[in-house]
């Protein structure tokens, strides 16, 4: 096979979602039952788990900021200046507000685990997915604009590129 069929395959693949970056399945616990007992902001959620509250930061996306100062560099292609601040802060709360009209009840959770330790990020809140009615919140963060993809080799990239070509949610701020 040519070099360039070659990188062009590995190309298709990875945009068709065959290949992620994100934890394999392996080091995923899926299918936890549990109770939101309140929606902090648009990427972080508490949960009672195993009788305890827990904080739930959700993997792979990041809203704007709501409690603490927003940062329009985070944002490719929003204005790094008043303006662009003001959207994402706009955005911020819409976020929030988009999480808590979808989140509540008895949700499911997948976490990332390792060495059957649950994994936990900053501010010690475990690392998760929310998955309501069998489709990822997470993933419907980024879709619909209320999210950036965490990173450039995230899996909800090809999410974030969708919500950018068709200027949803907080990439109006671009313009």
């Amino acid at each position: 096979m040519k070099p360039g069929t070659t990188i062009f395959l590995i190309l298709c693949i990875t945009a068709s979602g065959c290949i992620s970056t994100d934890k394999s399945p392996e080091n995923r616990e899926k299918n936890l039952s549990v109770e939101v007992s309140r929606v902090v902001d648009g990427d972080t959620v508490e949960v009672v788990l195993n009788g305890s509250k827990e904080d739930i930061r959700l993997i792979g996306v990041d809203t704007p900021e709501v409690h603490v100062e927003v940062d329009p560099a985070e944002y490719e292609g929003i204005p790094t200046n008043e303006t662009g601040e003001k959207c994402l802060e706009k955005w911020g709360e819409k976020a929030s507000n988009y999480a808590k009209g979808r989140i509540s009840g008895t949700v499911e959770l997948e976490v990332s685990t390792n060495s059957g330790k649950i994994d936990r990020g900053s501010y010690d809140r475990i690392l998760g997915e929310i998955w309501v009615n069998n489709t990822s919140f997470n993933r419907q963060l980024v879709l619909d604009g209320y999210a950036r993809s965490y990173s450039t080799d995230g899996p909800y990239m090809r999410e974030e590129v969708e919500a950018i070509r068709n200027n949803r949610g907080l990439w109006g701020c671009t313009g």
